[in-house]
């Protein structure tokens, strides 16, 4: 004890003190009777070698053969023998090996009795059904090792040797390795026996059972949806299943009669029809129509939205500018058929065309030429017939024309007379001038005259006139006046 000076009495030391000051640190310690001594950097009395600390004042004695532990079942030191893997120290036990560096006990590898440092066998145990070769403990035939106990394991009563309980490698006389890896009697369905290899191996997986060629002895139209073709010996589709490449086959689209896929059918069921991308339908759809002689569906011609048997349209599309008109789907006005299902537009000249390059009427004040386009005037020698929205021919001896009856120039040899028409000749009284091409009047007094204006006949019927002694003028005859007229007053 130590004595409590500020309250006048004696305080217990710690446990492991024999003598301690007012900071509780020991100041002496009892090594015969507490087996501690003092330890001057912590001011503590620890346990002396062989024994350990039990939060007491007297020192725990060691386990035998231990020099230093921390408790009745741990030692980390030993004074004679090995530390054994129960921590303890004693004699070097089986299945360990003895470590001199550490004084310690190691563990062997798991297929060793006994061993060496290196990890070699040295010693096997026939109980664990294993066998010494080449410093190691093998398996036995017929026993297997799952890598971690020591202890093989008996293969099944038909493997000859194996990997496991459920892994045969080599089976015993009379059975085979099935592809499960267990060794059997026979092999089952959809597996031929290998004879060489002495295996089962699959069938091709069209087969419910086959030969060793792999030719298919039977199917199974229950779960498979087989039957087998004599021929090829392989087990084929069912009618209304197609070959999927696994062992079931494949059912049918709806419809379909039989198909080569999901998405192609090669017939149909009755009241369906063959659609063009290989599908079965009850109904066509739009542009095509039910042909009841071939269960398909056919297409409607190409102006048709729907159609009947006969092929006469029955309804047409409006966004492709059609109208329905004698059974046919015709062009709407302003566009024209190009043999295609979308009518084309007119160039914009155009009101109705049958081409791009061939316009039937045209738009006001456009007119439709020879070379069926429409212009915003006609070539020469035709003019623009404002009812009809055309260029027609002008008269043979216009050069150009306003209409059929009004000349405007002439073509050489004709001249333009007074009613605006073009002639051979002029009339009485006119002249024709050779440049204008036009009938121009000759001075009054003449009846014919020359273009200089020179008169060359006269007539004395009518306008009472002569010609003049130099030969160039009409002049009035006796008992009549030249009244600047054609006609001759009388006097």
């Amino acid at each position: 004890m130590v004595r409590d000076t500020q309250n006048n009495n004696c305080v217990t030391c710690p446990y492991d003190c024999y003598t301690c000051d007012n900071s509780s640190n020991c100041l002496t310690c009892n090594n015969s009777t507490d087996f501690r001594v003092f330890n001057s950097t912590s001011k503590r009395c620890v346990s002396i070698d062989g024994y350990f600390d039990n939060k007491v004042a007297v020192s725990v004695l060691c386990p035998t053969n231990c020099s230093l532990c921390s408790s009745l079942t741990v030692c980390s030191k030993c004074s004679q023998g090995y530390l054994g893997p129960n921590q303890l120290c004693g004699d070097r036990p089986l299945r360990y090996y003895a470590n001199n560096q550490t004084q310690s006990c190691v563990k062997c590898l798991y297929d060793c009795f006994t061993c060496d440092g290196n990890n070699n066998c040295l010693s096997c145990n026939s109980s664990d059904n294993r066998t010494f070769s080449n410093s190691r403990c093998v398996t036995n035939d017929g026993y297997y090792s799952d890598g971690i106990n020591p202890l093989c394991i008996q293969c099944p009563k038909t493997c000859l040797s194996c990997n496991s309980s459920s892994f045969c490698s080599v089976c015993k006389t009379g059975n085979f390795l099935d592809l499960t890896n267990q060794c059997v009697t026979s092999c089952g369905v959809r597996l031929f026996l290998n004879l060489t290899a002495l295996k089962c191996q699959s069938c091709p997986y069209d087969c419910y059972t086959c030969d060793t060629s792999g030719f298919c002895l039977s199917c199974n139209g229950t779960t498979d949806f087989r039957v087998l073709n004599p021929t090829s010996k392989r087990c084929i589709p069912l009618s209304g299943f197609y070959e999927s490449s696994i062992t079931f086959s494949a059912p049918c689209p709806t419809c379909c009669a039989t198909c080569l896929s999901a998405t192609h059918c090669a017939s149909c069921q009755p009241n369906c029809f063959l659609n063009l991308n290989f599908s079965c339908l009850t109904s066509c759809p739009e542009r095509f129509f039910k042909n009841t002689l071939t269960w398909k569906c056919s297409a409607c011609p190409y102006d048709c939205l729907t159609c009947d048997s006969s092929q006469n349209c029955l309804t047409c599309s409006a966004t492709n500018y059609r109208s329905l008109s004698s059974k046919r789907c015709v062009a709407n006005a302003g566009y024209f058929d190009n043999l295609a299902q979308t009518a084309l537009p007119c160039p914009v000249v155009c009101k109705t065309c049958t081409s791009m390059t061939v316009c039937n009427v045209c738009v006001s004040t456009y007119s439709l030429r020879n070379d069926s386009r429409c212009y915003k005037t006609c070539l020469d020698s035709t003019y623009a017939d404002i009812p009809s929205l055309t260029c027609k021919s002008c008269p043979p001896s216009c050069a150009i024309c306003q209409n059929a009856s009004y000349c405007t120039i002439c073509v050489s040899g004709n001249y333009l007379r007074i009613d605006n028409m073009c002639y051979s000749s002029c009339l009485a009284k006119y002249y024709a001038d050779n440049d204008q091409l036009t009938c121009n009047n000759c001075p009054y007094d003449c009846y014919t005259c020359s273009n200089d204006g020179t008169c060359l006949t006269c007539n004395a019927a009518i306008d009472h006139r002569y010609i003049s002694i130099d030969g160039k003028r009409c002049v009035a005859m006796d008992s009549y006046f030249d009244n600047n007229l054609p006609v001759c007053a009388s006097c």
